[in-house]
């Protein structure tokens, strides 16, 4: 470890580089440790990387509830047992633990997903959301964990605001710190490297339109909306996403964006420049009217994508990180 080097434990279930947010923070943490810095990982599984230390959390895997409850008890438990040995500079965590520095709200704020989920569910699922022992474990994890963890970042100005409505928690605990994109792997000009050949391959003739639209999690990403309205963009319809890195993804990849207000990443987006944020979630015919003057302007809105996508590469993210963490170590 370099003489200004920082011995820093992370804190995540599930280290891989399996789905978006999980091949960011991957990136995220290994580009803070070719800055120099030591890096320990805790988590219950996880993709071998050089130069990373992992320390493996034991958890029940039986149910969601289960798993969190007993995650959050052994990364205490090893944590607290390790730590007097080698003496962390800083705690950081990906997951609702107690035992952290730092909470990264990756996730958004689960009383908001709730409030949200609870305008169109029915009776019996809302009912759900009050007994239900895995929302109730998240809201108390929620509730402690910013009541005890000394800075949060959050990933867009709209998760910052939900935790400060939800918790009180002071504004001058929560940093913003904007997902980055890797600006060399999502380009335009790979776009239209592969766009001939996938075109041909699924059949698609060069004139049609495509509409993009990825990731799991199909309620909350809307996909409902979408079929109603359409059927050529990226569209993330989401009904919540704290900031979607493929919404980034897209846009340095020279694609407009078509997102709801829900997107944290919409804070990136102005209204007819680079795409659009629909303000009802649930209205098809808005979605509608959004794609179609989307396609009437591709070529100027993916150029003004692309220029947007470049004030956010994953280096700057790096660099607020480990100021952060700087200003946070013990």
């Amino acid at each position: 470890m370099g003489e200004k080097g920082l011995r820093l434990a992370f804190i995540k279930k599930k280290f891989s580089i399996h789905g978006g947010a999980e091949r960011y923070l991957q990136t995220l943490i290994g580009q803070i440790k070719e800055a120099g810095h030591e890096i320990h990982i805790f988590a219950d599984t996880w993709t071998e990387e050089d130069g990373i230390i992992f320390h493996k959390v034991d958890i029940l895997p039986f149910s969601s509830f289960l798993s969190n409850l007993t995650f959050n008890i052994d990364a205490n438990s090893k944590l607290q047992t390790l730590n007097s040995k080698l003496k962390f500079d800083c705690v950081i965590s990906f997951e609702r633990t107690t035992c952290q520095d730092i909470y990264r709200a990756g996730e958004g704020c689960h009383a908001e997903w709730l409030d949200i989920r609870a305008k169109t569910a029915p009776f019996y699922k809302r009912l759900s959301f009050k007994i239900n022992p895995l929302h109730i474990s998240l809201l108390n994890l929620e509730k402690k964990l910013f009541h005890i963890t000394k800075l949060v970042i959050a990933n867009s100005k709209m998760v910052k605001e939900q935790i400060i409505r939800h918790y009180e928690v002071p504004e001058g605990r929560i940093n913003i710190i904007y997902n980055g994109v890797d600006l060399m792997r999502f380009t335009p000009e790979n776009k239209d490297k592969w766009r001939k050949d996938i075109r041909s391959s699924l059949n698609v003739s060069e004139d049609s339109r495509i509409l993009l639209f990825v990731g799991s999690g199909f309620e909350r990403k809307g996909l409902k909306t979408f079929i109603d309205a359409a059927s050529d963009l990226f569209v993330l319809p989401t009904l919540y996403d704290p900031f979607s890195n493929a919404t980034l993804e897209a846009m340095a990849s020279g694609l407009p964006v078509i997102t709801t207000k829900n997107n944290g990443a919409a804070e990136l987006i102005e209204n007819g420049s680079e795409g659009f944020a629909a303000q009802n979630l649930f209205n098809a015919r808005e979605l509608a009217d959004k794609i179609n003057r989307s396609l009437s302007n591709l070529e100027a809105m993916g150029e003004n994508a692309r220029k947007k996508a470049e004030a956010f590469p994953i280096g700057r993210a790096v660099k607020e990180f480990i100021e952060v963490i700087s200003r946070v170590k013990k």
